[in-house]
């Protein structure tokens, strides 16, 4: 038998500012030139800014742990050269 879900409330407001409409507003606007830099890339962004980026998960989160950085939004960006269907 399938559980309900589980209702999680987020209350802490820097968190909920990484993922406000905002900033996924920003993130969608970002020109295809911006993020070509990044492709292949995971990005951490923060303060509508691309604060990280690495090709490993690991290598982003020592880049982020030098800054001094703990929480940010992350996102995988494609390379341009490939066709990714979902």
């Amino acid at each position: 038998m399938r559980k309900p879900p589980i209702k999680v409330e987020l209350k802490d407001k820097e968190l909920l500012e990484l993922i406000s409409e905002e900033e996924e507003r920003w993130f969608n606007s970002l020109p295809a030139e911006e993020l070509g830099k990044h492709g292949g890339k995971y990005i951490a962004t923060k303060n509508r800014q691309i604060i990280a980026s690495s090709k490993s998960l690991s290598e982003l989160y020592q880049q982020l742990e030098a800054k001094g950085v703990k929480k940010v939004c992350i996102s995988y960006i494609e390379d341009p050269g490939l066709m990714v269907i979902y």
